[in-house]
Order: structure tokens, then C-alpha cells, then sequence
């Protein structure tokens, strides 16, 4: 893929250096607006007013343009106007191009294309995608391709997925999961909530939960916020 890449950007540079040693660019001359037009096949091209020179200069960046088209599988490639060496560029840049997807697990894998070790590389990397779901509790986690280590990873991940939703009331929270401190977090974490919640005079403030001293704290905001 390197190579080809690195022939298509050498071949485009060459074109590039003949255009513009060419007929040279006078501004409103129409000959050279029409070579412009040409390189860029524009249907407004006059290739009767090129001269040899410049048909050849347009030729050449077709063909470089064309190149380049296959090299990144792009819909206008004319495989038939490439040279053999040059097909056998796009082939390299297709067959990478393809290994990519499957390693990527995007779009359409011809798997059938890869090589023994790349198809271990393809498979590594669908177990680590799924190992990443499971650990982020996405639906599309297969536990049954965990391992023993990776599935004690995923409860832990889990285990800490529910105490967060639990710390801050949010999501699901299942409390029963949770060890005697961490139920006590939970517990101190609502309480502190609850009270923010008073002393902000919100609907939600459950007085009852309130200690002494918090109940005060709580009427003295309360006074403070209606007076002002």
C-alpha cells in the first residue's frame, strides 16, 4: 500500500511539474484556461487547440489521476487503462484495504482474501472488540467468548458500573450486589443528596432524613432564600 501510494504522489508531482512548464499562464489567455480545462477533463475541453506537448501532458495526468482512483478504491477507477505493474499496486492497496475492514469489523469483510495470519490478526482483534463490549456492558457482548480471566473482569466491571449508578442515582442500581461498606457509601451518598436537594427548597427534599442540626441548617437556607 506504501509503495503504491508513494507512486501515485511521484506520478502526480511529475504531471504537475510538466503543467506547469508548459504553455505558460497568462491570465485571460484562453489557450491556457483551455489547457487548464482539459487537465481537468472539464466536457469544456477543446483538444483541438492543444498542442502535441500539451496532449501529452494531459494524457499523463489522466492516467496518474485515474491510477490514483484505483489505488483508493474510488467508483471512477478504469482498471483497464492500468499498466501491469500498476494493477498490481491496486491489488496490494485493495487486499490491505480489505484486511483493514476485517481487523476493524466495519463494512464488508472478505475474509476468504486473507492470508492464514491475517485471519488470526482478524480474529484477535473481534475478541478484543467483544472483550471491550463486555466490559462496557454493551448488548452486543458475547460472554461465551470470554475467558476465565475476562469474564472475571467483566463482573468487576459490572460490580462498579452498578455501585456508580447506586453513588450518584442514576440508571439501575442494585443495591443487593453491593458489600456491606459499599452499601453504607450508597447510604451516606443519598443522604448528602437529599440534603442539597432541602437546602436548595426542591420538591424532592425528604425531611424526615434530616438529623437535628441539618433540619435547621435546612430553615435557616430556606429564611435566607425568601427574604432576599
Amino acid at each position: 500500500m506504501m509503495r503504491g501510494t508513494w507512486i501515485v504522489f511521484a506520478a502526480l508531482a511529475a504531471s504537475l511539474t510538466a503543467v506547469s512548464q508548459a504553455q505558460p499562464q497568462v491570465p485571460g489567455d484562453s489557450r491556457s484556461q483551455n489547457f487548464q480545462l482539459c487537465l481537468l477533463q472539464s466536457t469544456e475541453c477543446d483538444r483541438g487547440h492543444l498542442s502535441a506537448e500539451e496532449q501529452q501532458t494531459v494524457k499523463r495526468f489522466a492516467e496518474d489521476r485515474n491510477f490514483a482512483e484505483c489505488v483508493y478504491g474510488f467508483m471512477d477507477c478504469h482498471t483497464a487503462a492500468l499498466t501491469v505493474e500498476q494493477r498490481a499496486d491496486v491489488a496490494r492497496a485493495d487486499h490491505d484495504r480489505n484486511l483493514q475492514t476485517c481487523v476493524d469489523g466495519l463494512g464488508e469483510c472478505q475474509e476468504k482474501e486473507l492470508t492464514e495470519g491475517e485471519r488470526d490478526e482478524v480474529n484477535q482483534a473481534k475478541r478484543y472488540r467483544n472483550w471491550r463490549s463486555c466490559l462496557e456492558g454493551l448488548p452486543d457482548c458475547d460472554a461465551n467468548q470470554l475467558n476465565v480471566e475476562e469474564k472475571k473482569e467483566m463482573a468487576t466491571a459490572e460490580h462498579d458500573r452498578n455501585l456508580q449508578n447506586c453513588l450518584e442515582g442514576f440508571g439501575t442500581c442494585n443495591r443487593s450486589e453491593l458489600n456491606a461498606q459499599e452499601q453504607q457509601q450508597v447510604a451516606g451518598a443519598a443522604r448528602d443528596t437529599n440534603l442539597q436537594e432541602c437546602l436548595a427548597g426542591s420538591e424532592s427534599c425528604n425531611m424526615r432524613q434530616l438529623g437535628q442540626d441539618e433540619k435547621r441548617a435546612v430553615v435557616s437556607a430556606n429564611r435566607s432564600g425568601a427574604s432576599e
